[in-house]
């Protein structure tokens, strides 16, 4: 029963070739730094894969090259990818091969854009599934072998299928699968659920639902409702009852943390929800310093375009924290990138309109605002692509993609 709910449900496509989806797979995982990659050079690795990966949709004539949408929007990424490098031409050679992959999935042909997407989604879910279940077993206390390692300003306690970042902040570990950050792994969860359609009727859902919680991530849990505000709006019968639960939600979220006794949301929350001359005073995502810095100098000195790497460089040499948020991308490379960035990024939506497509482009925009280092972490803007794709399609067709 449930087979033919799903057959009727979801829009069938020709099945994506296993070979050509390894390659993708292993190059999505490289990119976005997760723990298995780590000691290998990225560079290399992603350069051989893309090649494969290359090599595997010509063969299967999975490409289709007479697309200006699509090698328009490639373009565009190039042109930030370019206007925001700061170094030789090593470094120009190094960054192309970084944002290759993109073109190759935009060149594919939309039956294969969707057929690679449901199997991302599912193969994403089950090693979710299992990476979770050690955790919560990691969690009632069953020894599971580790070692530790550093990597970069990081410490990891590296379980193998899943890594844990120690801390003396928070009451439990937060699950961050094989990620480096919680955070960042919290918010491709959300992706995921809401190109699901936050549809918990299919155990996918749930999966990247239950990862979310465990993951503590404050932007995870608010982009998850943030991402929920569509489906809400255009379906009347549930208008009432999300909006009671978010109330409601939002309300004991505030009373506990506000609380002055010690409870469960206080010790995973409070460290970075500490109010201070009306800022919170220990989640900013920069540092005083910078802050200083960006509104009484860089402000004013009319270097807007193309920013001031130099000037940064030499400010804050040594200072890993000094900040991650879009200001801190201005500051370094300028608005001339950020236009081409998300000058693609919109491009591609307004040739691919759709109502929850417009509400990925925010949750998106709001991602990258975050922590601008993972517009490059090549997975990230692969999966908005392919999103904006499946949702304008699935507009269209009036159909389930997945």
């Amino acid at each position: 029963m449930r087979a033919l709910f799903n057959k009727v449900l979801t829009q069938q496509f020709t099945a994506y070739p296993t070979t050509s989806f390894i390659a993708f797979f292993l190059v999505f995982l490289v990119s976005l730094r997760t723990s298995f990659f780590l000691q290998i050079n990225e560079y290399l690795l992603i350069g051989v894969l893309s090649l494969c990966f290359y090599l595997a949709s010509q063969s299967k004539r999975l490409l289709n090259h007479n697309t200006s949408v699509n090698t328009a929007t490639f373009f565009m990424l190039l042109l930030a990818a370019y206007s925001g490098q700061r170094s030789n031409l090593n470094g120009y050679f190094g960054i192309f091969i970084l944002i290759i992959p993109v073109l190759f999935i935009l060149l594919l042909q939309n039956d294969f854009k969707m057929s690679l997407l449901q199997k991302l989604n599912k193969v994403v879910a089950v090693m979710v599934a299992i990476s979770l279940t050690a955790f919560v077993l990691h969690l009632l206390g069953v020894p599971l072998p580790y070692e530790a390692y550093e990597w970069k300003s990081y410490l990891f306690h590296d379980y193998h299928l899943f890594i844990i970042t120690p801390s003396l902040f928070y009451a439990l570990e937060r699950f961050q699968f094989v990620f480096t950050e919680p955070g960042y792994f919290g918010c491709l969860m959300v992706f995921f659920i809401f190109l699901n359609k936050y549809d918990y009727k299919k155990w996918e859902v749930w999966m990247f639902f239950f990862a979310l919680v465990f993951t503590y991530s404050l932007a995870g849990y608010i982009f998850f409702f943030l991402g929920l505000t569509p489906f809400v709006l255009y379906n009347t019968k549930s208008k009432f009852k999300y909006s009671f639960i978010l109330v409601l939600l939002l309300g004991g979220f505030i009373y506990l943390n506000g609380s002055s006794s010690e409870n469960f949301v206080t010790q995973m929350f409070s460290y970075r929800l500490q109010f201070e001359n009306g800022s919170l005073s220990n989640y900013n995502r920069t540092t005083d310093s910078f802050e200083d810095w960006f509104n009484n100098s860089f402000v004013t000195s009319g270097k807007w375009l193309f920013g001031s790497n130099a000037e940064f460089e030499r400010m804050f040499t040594g200072d890993d924290l000094v900040g991650v948020d879009l200001r801190v991308y201005i500051a370094r490379y300028g608005i001339v990138p950020l236009l081409f960035y998300f000058g693609g990024m919109i491009y591609y939506y307004m040739k691919n309109k759709s109502k929850n497509g417009l509400w990925f482009f925010i949750v998106f925009a709001l991602f990258y605002y975050r922590g601008y280092t993972v517009m490059y972490y090549i997975g990230f803007p692969i999966l908005y692509y392919l999103g904006i794709r499946m949702l304008s399609y699935e507009q269209e067709i009036g159909k389930r993609v997945l």
